[in-house]
């Protein structure tokens, strides 16, 4: 008895850090005190508001960030601590998914890779970089922190570094973007992530909505939202890009149609080889059966999509930014046999009660 009361209060506090943690990262000028207060007892950040438009009127069809966070284990059961270890990016997914040269260091030593590696794999990869592009990124994070571009020249400081201090690591192929792409900003990777959930009742992976993150001058390397880059709505159907959003520096958010750098128009382009590619893409995760809820970061490539990242728990300022999730009848199945059902109208998340 003793042990569930101190299990439930380290979970509840996990929520809870997890929320005060995205209020800070996201927090918005734009609303009032007395409006974040209502948001905040009904377990939203307070960007919702701007962001994604949740008000008193229609806060019965979104997900709010407690609730969302708090069922985080029944979305993909046992599997949703492996979906967010890099480590086992290239064990979990077929070969075809992954960025070439996956090299992963546990504790500084070097463990395994998806590649034929000859001799140690420090010279391996050394003598790779002569031809390739690589990245170093820690095994848990998040954001784009700890995110770094190798060269030749920062290579041995910072693999140097990493296995001094014992890091948990990976090394991996930085995997190219198709030209139209790079034309918007060629300073980042710029991802798309899709929103994927697995139908309950035809237990065929969906795709709910899909972002195309390019990066700016402020986020680069990464284009991270939270470091200062922006993202386009994609058309999941068409592949076309539709609107984008960008936080300002005193944490407005803008609306915009170009590149707020390189003043490139975003909004409009047809993104080449879509439907062929994405129908690839989810043919091949729908073999994954133990894949139920994720967002994916992925690449598009000459060859198809090469998936950078999985996440268990995808923000939902994405998720919900261009419709609420219990709009959805799709989604809503989903979060509903995941013990998460839309609020009534009238009805509030118990915000300070930790046992609810």
């Amino acid at each position: 008895m003793l042990f569930s009361f101190f299990n439930k209060l380290r979970w509840h506090i996990t929520v809870y850090k997890y929320f005060f943690g995205k209020e800070k990262s996201y927090q918005s000028q734009e609303v009032p005190l007395r409006d974040k207060v209502w948001l905040w007892r009904n377990g939203f950040n307070s960007f919702s508001n701007k962001q994604d438009g949740v008000n008193k009127s229609n806060c019965h069809l979104y997900l709010d960030t407690i609730r969302y966070k708090k069922h985080q284990s029944k979305y993909n059961g046992l599997f949703h601590k492996a979906i967010d270890n890099k480590a086992l990016l290239p064990f979990l997914l077929p070969k075809s998914l992954i960025p070439e040269d996956y090299c992963v260091f546990e504790k500084g030593k070097f463990v395994g890779s998806n590649a034929q590696i000859v001799g140690t794999a420090e010279e391996y990869l050394k003598k790779k970089m002569a031809v390739k592009s690589f990245i170093y990124k820690p095994v848990y994070s998040s954001l784009g922190v700890g995110f770094i571009e190798l060269n030749q020249e920062n290579f041995n400081r910072i693999l140097g570094f990493a296995k001094a201090k014992k890091r948990t690591f990976v090394i991996s192929e930085k995997v190219q973007n198709q030209p139209y792409s790079s034309k918007f900003f060629d300073g980042s990777t710029n991802t798309i992530r899709f929103h994927l959930m697995r139908d309950p009742v035809t237990h065929k992976l969906f795709i709910y909505n899909t972002l195309h993150k390019i990066g700016t001058q402020k986020s680069s390397p990464v284009d991270n939202w939270n470091k200062g880059g922006c993202y386009f709505h994609i058309d999941k159907e068409s592949g076309k890009i539709g609107s984008g959003l960008l936080k300002t520096d005193n944490n407005k958010i803008k609306d915009i149609t170009h590149h707020p750098d390189t003043g490139i128009q975003v909004t409009g382009v047809q993104i080449p080889g879509w439907k062929h590619k994405v129908n690839n893409l989810l043919n091949e995760l729908n073999k994954q059966i133990w894949l139920r809820y994720t967002g994916i970061d992925a690449v598009l490539t000459e060859q198809g999509f090469k998936i950078l990242e999985l996440n268990s728990l995808p923000d939902l300022d994405g998720l919900q930014a261009k419709k609420p999730i219990f709009s959805d009848p799709q989604a809503t199945a989903f979060f509903e046999n995941a013990g998460v059902n839309p609020k009534h109208k009238t009805a509030s998340v118990k915000f300070f009660s930790f046992f609810s």
